[in-house]
This record gives structure tokens, sequence and C-alpha cells, in this order.
């Protein structure tokens, strides 16, 4: 009997990506850079805007990896980091720089909220706008992430929040794979 497993399709990492890409726009953030990983941690898709820095892609990798290597957004390591000095230092050893714990790095879950898909991140802007761009993007791909599972909201004003909702919601009814769009 063959063992049923959920992957992160490439056309779902897009579809990430690109609604983080366009909450971004809609919000007028700063140049975004965008990875989806899968959940074994590899790069399914990645996209940087122009003007975005040069360290950003790291940057984003390090939030979404840290987030799948403790199975919780990055939000999440970063309380956990200044609560626990000692274990933060243990994990950036261990994971030899590899984990940015700071906001932005956010697990996908699939459409029903049993499985863990990836992880995006995204650097660019400041932390807590790149972690509402992430889970923008989820939202509008039609996947799942902890902010949709509990039905809690972005730490973001309500203003910024709405704003956020409202792209997450263009997103999900007018993509289209376009290069041109990410």
């Amino acid at each position: 009997m063959p063992i049923a497993s959920a992957v992160l399709s490439l056309d779902d990492a897009v579809k990430v990506a690109s609604g983080a890409l366009k909450a971004g726009r809609d919000n007028r953030l700063n140049p975004l850079t965008v990875v989806v990983l899968d959940s074994g941690g590899k790069l399914k898709f990645f996209a940087k805007e122009d003007g975005s820095s040069l360290l950003r892609r790291e940057i984003a990798t390090g939030k979404a990896y840290g987030a799948l290597g403790l199975h919780m957004d990055s939000a999440d390591v970063n309380k956990i980091a200044d609560a626990r000095p000692l274990f933060a230092t243990s994990l950036f050893s261990i994971a030899e720089g590899g984990v940015v714990p700071v906001p932005g790095g956010v697990i996908i879950h699939s459409s029903d909220g049993k499985t863990v898909l990836g992880a995006v991140g995204i650097s660019g802007d400041l932390s807590v706008k790149d972690e509402a761009c992430a889970v923008a993007g989820i939202v509008s791909a039609g996947l799942q992430c902890k902010h949709s599972l509990e039905g809690s909201k972005s730490v973001l004003t309500a203003h910024d929040q709405r704003a956020v909702n409202a792209a997450a919601r263009n997103a999900a009814s007018a993509w289209r794979f376009s290069p041109s769009k990410l």
C-alpha cells in the first residue's frame, strides 16, 4: 500500500511567492525577496524584486529554514531566542549560521491544515511586514498557516491588516503565472 504524502507543488510555491510580492506592492513596501522551501528544506522557488539588496536571499532562506527546523514560525523562534540566549547560541552553531530568528519565516500547511508542506521566508522591509506578506502569500495560494488556522490577526496595525487581507484576496482571484508579475 503506497504511503500518501502531501508535497508542495511548484505551482503552489509560485502562487505563494506571487501573492506575497503582490501584498508587498499593494502596501508600498521596500523591494522584497521571497524564498519558498519544501518540507525537507530544499529550495522550491525564489524571487527577488528589483532593488532588493544583496543578502536578502540568505536572510529569507534563514527565516524559512529556521521555521522548518523548529516547526514554528520564525517570529516564535525569535521569542525563544530572546528568552533563552544559550539555546539561541547553540541553535546558530548547529545550523552553521543558517537560521535567522526574526519574523518573516512562516510554515506552509496544506489546505486542510493537517500537513506541513514547507515554509516561506521573506526579507526586504520591517520583519513584521515581511511576515504579513508571507501570510498573505500563503492564504492567496489557498493554503494554510498558523495565522489562518488559528484565525489570529497578524501583528500589523488594523489598517495594515485590512490591506494585507485585501491583497491576499486580490492575489488569489487574479493569480496567473507570469514572470513579469514576479
